[in-house]
């Protein structure tokens, strides 16, 4: 009886499909690479997000106009206050854009109060000194109300009210003849409170022998704060942040109070 030969060119039912599928099994990576691809693309492809909306402000009513000097006096100006007054740097260059010879010291301090030492500063002392030594014709205080620190508020506000009242009377005592305050409306900053106080009180308070150079028709329009104004060249920022004023808010406070005391070159 002889042995039955085995075909090996036949295989068992199923075994031919398992085979199959062995062969289909490589192209499934290539199907996620596919669908990977696919995502990438249909994200870069997609809409870009929108960039935040322009900032905008109130328009910028213009420079007040300062009438040219034909005379021969020359006046010495003295600047004092903290950190919204120290940037103005262009208030000589201004006044003899118009043919006034002023002498403009800015002997402002940062992170000053025109009472009590902080900083390092008794405004009484420096300004009785400064006065002594450069004789200005002409004082203008601008302080933005440094110092409160939610402890004991209504007592410093109160303290610093004082002080302005004081800072002018030691200017028109030793024979100032023209002493300004040049306050800039309040900020919105909920936790300024003392702060926005002080400023509304330098705003509309009565102070003997001071005159009001009013800012704010050219630096917060209709007395409400804000950071951006619009000028015919587009939007621009007039103050860093609730408090201090930008290069170009610096340059238009100084512009203004230039006009503001022009009249006093007779």
């Amino acid at each position: 009886m002889g042995t039955e030969a085995t075909d090996s060119s036949h295989t068992p039912f199923g075994t031919d499909r398992v085979a199959r599928r062995g062969e289909r099994r490589p192209r499934q990576p290539l199907r996620l690479l596919l669908v990977g691809f696919l995502l990438l693309a249909a994200g870069c492809f997609a809409a870009p997000t929108p960039p935040p909306p322009s900032p905008s402000g109130p328009p910028f009513p213009g420079y007040p106009s300062i009438p040219p000097y034909s005379g021969s006096q020359c006046k010495t100006v003295l600047l004092i206050g903290d950190s919204i007054m120290t940037p103005v740097n262009n208030l000589g260059t201004v006044l003899q854009q118009s043919s006034r010879c002023a002498n403009v010291i800015n002997a402002a301090v940062n992170g000053t109060a025109p009472a009590g030492t902080l900083g390092g500063v008794n405004w009484s002392t420096r300004l009785q000194e400064l006065i002594d030594q450069h004789h200005p014709q002409i004082v203008v205080i601008q302080f933005v109300g440094n110092g409160f620190d939610g402890t004991n508020d209504a007592a410093w506000l109160s303290q610093l009210q004082s002080g302005i009242i004081n800072l002018v009377d030691i200017a028109k005592v030793s024979g100032v003849p023209y002493v300004a305050v040049a306050p800039v409306a309040a900020p919105l900053a909920p936790n300024l409170v003392g702060m926005n106080q002080f400023i509304s009180w330098e705003l509309n308070a009565i102070i003997p022998g001071a005159t009001k150079i009013d800012l704010n028709p050219y630096l917060a329009p209709g007395y409400q704060f804000t950071e951006f104004m619009t000028f015919p060249e587009g939007t621009r920022r007039v103050r860093n942040d609730f408090v201090h004023l930008s290069e170009l808010g610096a340059f238009i406070s100084g512009f203004v109070i230039a006009a503001a005391i022009a009249p006093e070159w007779t």
